[in-house]
């Protein structure tokens, strides 16, 4: 099984066991807590099976607790797992046909995928998608007639974050255009205090997290980080962060932003009090804007009586800061972040990325590197061999700087041991041993020669 196979599965069961992380220990809670995962349907990696024993998932929180994520994965041995009948992207497609038509049966579901070129008849079959259908709650009339929305609140301040991203006013950017800008925010839940809130002008990556880092090293880290279903909230990277980090990371269901709703209200606030006060005329950059805002919400916001609180955020912050759970003082919230990829070293010591190409060195010449790296940021990256620790730094190639720098000599070979070689002398002895025989049949022809000329 290949690395990328083997940190897929820990992921996975990292994400099954997460929700385990902070359970408070006695009264049969954890018990209880992994009973609930047991009875769920999961979608696991290289897999058909949909259901963990109870069992599974214990071994799984200890082995998480006693190694980390390194404990997760599967020993590296020869993976046979088959793939699932119905595929990821086939998956997705049941979902979006029948979030959006409950009540279509299975042959019209199956004709609709056909339709789109996902599968050819007589490819999945109907008792297939009725249990895949059935094990993801897609059956028809799962959807209640009034929905149980009862309002809560965690009880510490870190147990969980709410993250989201809200439109904000067009701004001039350094071309001179205006441009749209976005308020990322990170709201705990315990105390409505803001972690951390920042415009961006693009909803991206990038932008969320830098806007993670700085909720993480001012605020700690929390237990759960609850986010849209947004294509860059489900990011394979953010699941490593959380994974490192431990805390859990959840998504919305689609079409219910009612559990985001601290996070919403705030927006609604900052809709009311902050942007109607400011003059855009004024504000010539994102900069400034920040600034205004980070103002507003030290000085006014955090400072104003709650109303569901009865108390500021900040004071009821400060008051239960106790159950804050610190980041590690060795963190390294940069290196955290980094994007990872394998690559292979060509002959002259360089490899592609992000269709650029860097100078790992000739020392790794053939063969296979871990890349760590910044997406926006390339002007250098980290590489490492497979499963060692020690990294170097890489640069983007410079022919011309390399023009100018003299090579080094080629390597001096190895002394080799000689070794004679004894198939010829085989084969010499084998003629020599059939030679007497040759040279006695022509004897004898040539006796019977001269008795014939005699005669």
């Amino acid at each position: 099984m290949d690395e990328k196979r083997r940190e897929e599965i820990a992921l996975f069961r990292y994400e099954v066991i997460a929700p385990l992380l902070h359970v408070e220990p006695g009264g049969g809670a954890l018990k209880q807590a992994i009973e609930k995962l047991v009875e769920k349907a999961w979608t696991i990696p290289y897999s058909e099976t949909t259901s963990i024993g109870y069992g599974t998932i214990e071994h799984w929180l200890y082995r998480y607790k006693g190694g980390g994520m390194p404990a997760l994965k599967p020993s590296p041995r020869a993976d046979n797992a088959q793939s699932r009948k119905i595929t990821g992207e086939v998956a997705e497609a049941v979902e979006e046909i029948l979030e959006s038509h409950p009540d279509l049966s299975g042959p019209l579901v199956l004709k609709e995928l056909a339709a789109r070129d996902l599968i050819r008849s007589g490819d999945l079959s109907l008792s297939s998608l009725w249990r895949f259908r059935k094990a993801r709650g897609l059956d028809a009339g799962r959807i209640p007639l009034r929905r149980d929305l009862r309002a809560y609140a965690f009880e510490f301040p870190g147990d969980c974050w709410q993250c989201d991203i809200m439109y904000g006013p067009a701004l001039p950017t350094e071309d001179g255009r205006r441009c749209k800008a976005y308020l990322y925010a990170v709201i705990d839940d315990a105390t409505r205090l803001v972690c951390h809130a920042q415009f961006h002008f693009k909803q991206d990556l990038k932008a969320l997290k830098d806007t993670l880092k700085q909720a993480f090293l001012k605020r700690g880290l929390p237990k759960r980080l609850y986010m849209d279903n947004a294509k860059i909230f489900q990011t394979k990277q953010l699941l490593v962060v959380a994974a490192q980090l431990g805390f859990h990371l959840l998504h919305t269901k689609p079409y219910r932003p009612e559990g985001r709703g601290k996070v919403e209200r705030w927006f609604r606030t900052v809709r009311a009090s902050f942007l109607p006060r400011l003059d855009l005329n004024r504000i010539e950059s994102l900069d400034r804007l920040n600034r205004l805002l980070w103002a507003w919400i030290e000085g006014e916001y955090h400072q104003t009586v709650h109303r569901a609180l009865g108390e500021p955020p900040l004071d009821r912050w400060l008051r239960l800061a106790d159950h804050v759970r610190p980041a590690p003082p060795d963190l390294d919230i940069e290196m955290l972040f980094l994007a990872r990829a394998t690559r292979r070293v060509k002959k002259d010591g360089t490899f592609t990325l992000k269709r650029s190409l860097f100078e790992a060195g000739v020392d790794f010449i053939g063969e296979k590197i871990v890349v760590r790296f910044d997406p926006f940021d390339l002007r250098k990256v980290r590489i490492s061999r497979e499963g060692e620790a020690e990294e170097r730094e890489a640069y983007p190639l410079d022919l011309d700087a390399n023009r100018r720098v003299s090579r080094l000599p080629d390597p001096e070979p190895p002394p080799r041991k000689e070794v004679p070689l004894q198939s010829l002398d085989r084969l010499a002895d084998e003629m020599d041993a059939l030679r007497p025989d040759v040279e006695e049949a022509g004897s004898e022809e040539k006796g019977e020669e001269e008795d014939g000329q005699d005669r």
